[in-house]
């Protein structure tokens, strides 16, 4: 039976400045990155909640009416990138069609 090899900080360190462990773990966070930008993406596409309007109508004496409008935008912050998801289907005159899509986020200033 073989024993179990201790975890200190100085292996982890080393681990990092090697290159192949070093390669290894920053594509690992690149897929971890990857698929969370992917669900983040597909959350706000269909389950993040739209923004709502709401209407207020007094009727007062004398029929005059005041219509008071509110509609509740929340701002994003800028350093927030806002994914998106296209989907498309095409067809070009040299007898060329397909699907295709594109994912990403930018930056709203």
């Amino acid at each position: 039976m073989t024993e179990k090899e201790a975890i200190t900080i100085q292996k982890y360190v080393k681990g990092l400045v090697q290159p192949k462990t070093a390669i290894k773990a920053s594509a690992f966070m690149l897929w971890i990155f990857f698929f969370l930008v992917i669900g983040f993406t597909i959350w706000r596409a269909y389950f993040k909640p739209l923004p709502t309007q709401q209407q207020v109508i007094k009727a007062e004496k004398g029929s005059v009416i005041n219509v008071q409008q509110k509609q509740e935008e929340k701002k994003r912050a800028w350093w927030i990138p806002a994914p998106f998801v296209d989907i498309y289907a095409f067809t070009e005159s040299d007898d060329r069609n397909g699907v295709g899509g594109r994912f990403g986020a930018h930056w709203e200033f």
